[in-house]
């Protein structure tokens, strides 16, 4: 069952999401997302970045809630810190126990990355089910959503940059390539080389794993690509959308549903 939104209320959601190697966030007006933007970050980040990243969207519109789902806890109490200086916006860490009414069908939900679940919720609910979710970044998942929307599970697999990282460092004389957009298959010099086996390397992977999960699942998925790579790999797949904000589209239909259901408990 698809959920109805009120957002007759004109409330302005910050929604936050923190990768592996960035953090992207969008302010969303009435569902509508009004202003995003991305971080990058390595093995560390100073507060003062953080604060000023933050700042800068919530300085601009008139943020009422924001929601975060993350894979650094480490990073999730930094942010969680940050708001303390902006006490007028209220701060939801997500977790997979707010999405109550979706059926997860995962073993254990709690070592589910919240990422791929708001991913299926998203995908559900803004395109229907049955829906595959390929998200293409440092990792690349697959997931897999039925009919009514419940969350079946996936598949896990590294993403083209540890791919290139990985040859570098495990061999001795292949360099570190950047992904090229439809490479020659057969290249010319190493370079051309490693190209092609990391992007249409790439194509095969997430073709067969199409493939094998509808087979398993027996059903046949709406397939939607999202992440920071999904864009790019999207057009090589026929009748398949690519959505770059899907995460945060989710993150913010989540916390309206969380506001709306809060507004039904409360006492007249």
């Amino acid at each position: 069952m698809q959920f109805r939104y009120r957002y007759g209320d004109g409330a302005m959601n910050l929604c936050l999401d923190i990768g592996n190697s960035k953090i992207r966030a969008a302010v969303f007006r009435t569902g509508r997302p009004a202003a995003d933007e991305i971080l990058h970050y390595g093995q560390d980040i100073s507060p003062s970045k953080l604060r000023a990243f933050i700042r800068k969207l919530a300085g601009q519109h008139t943020i009422d809630r924001a929601g975060l789902i993350s894979v650094s806890p480490s990073l999730t109490a930094r942010v969680r810190k940050a708001f303390t200086e902006l006490p007028d916006i209220r701060l939801k860490v997500i977790t997979c126990w707010d999405l109550k009414a979706m059926n997860i069908r995962y073993r254990n939900p709690g070592k589910l990355g919240i990422d791929r679940l708001i991913n299926a919720y998203a995908a559900y609910q803004l395109y229907g089910g049955p829906a595959l979710v390929v998200d293409i970044g440092t990792a690349i998942t697959w997931d897999a959503v039925t009919a009514q929307g419940g969350f079946l599970g996936g598949a896990i697999a590294p993403g083209p940059g540890i791919m290139a990282g990985a040859l570098t460092q495990h061999t001795a004389a292949l360099p570190l390539v950047k992904l090229k957009k439809r490479p020659r298959p057969v290249g010319r010099d190493t370079e051309e080389c490693i190209q092609s086996g990391l992007y249409w390397g790439t194509v095969g992977m997430i073709k067969e794993l199409i493939g094998r999960i509808s087979r398993d699942t027996k059903l046949d998925h709406r397939v939607i690509f999202t992440g920071g790579l999904g864009s790019l790999f999207a057009p090589e797949f026929r009748g398949c959308r690519a959505d770059e904000l899907l995460t945060l589209k989710g993150i913010d239909r989540l916390l309206t549903e969380i506001e709306n259901q809060k507004q039904k408990t409360r006492p007249l």
